[in-house]
């Protein structure tokens, strides 16, 4: 008796996703924030010398700049969550193309789980 086989390569590539992106996550809220933590003077004196740049192309009728430094813990969370967000959108096509359920319920799931956990753990409150 012959049975029906299915590529389940979208569905599979989602959970991999999903499982890269669920790790980092969870690793990354044991670990802590990788990057150095500036001290309080440190963020003070960047936001004052920010404000009165702003400030003075405001005055100078420039657009003023607002440049928003990107960090290693910043840098790990974007990632996540574009990891998180394929790893779902790879199990609804999946899901569209008729793949296994198992596979493309398990991204759906790992992807959610990462966004979830990245969200409650690092969202800014």
């Amino acid at each position: 008796m012959k049975t029906k086989t299915t590529k389940n390569s979208l569905g599979v590539i989602g959970v991999i996703l999903g499982m890269i992106a669920l790790g980092v996550a969870l690793v990354h809220s044991w670990v802590g924030p990788i990057g150095p933590k500036p001290s309080l003077e440190e963020v003070v004196a960047q936001k004052a010398e920010q404000l009165r740049d702003s400030v003075a192309a405001i005055l100078n009728g420039e657009d003023p700049k607002v440049s928003r430094p990107v960090s290693v813990d910043r840098a790990v969370t974007i990632a996540t969550v574009i990891a998180g967000f394929l790893a779902i959108v790879f199990a609804v096509v999946s899901f569209i193309r008729r793949e296994d359920k198992r596979v493309c319920g398990s991204a759906a799931l790992l992807g959610g789980a990462a966004l979830v956990v990245q969200y409650l753990l690092f969202s800014p409150h």
